[in-house]
């Protein structure tokens, strides 16, 4: 859901042409540690390959409240 517009919206939402890879990453805070969520996909001459990986970061000395 979009509230505002911004740059981030502008740039997913521009042309792909000569792209090789678009990447989106999104810190979380999840059960008192930070979560790094990473989706990407990877352009080739006529199709793409997606792929999500997701890697536990620990608190990074910060106090992570989920709230």
């Amino acid at each position: 859901m979009t509230i505002l517009q911004g740059q981030l919206d502008s740039l997913y939402n521009s042309s792909k042409k000569g792209a090789l890879l678009e990447e989106y990453t999104i810190y979380k805070k999840e059960n008192g540690r930070i979560v790094k969520r990473t989706a990407s996909r990877t352009y080739t001459s006529d199709s793409y390959v997606d792929a999500v990986s997701s890697m536990p970061m620990g608190n990074g000395g910060y106090n992570v409240d989920d709230s």
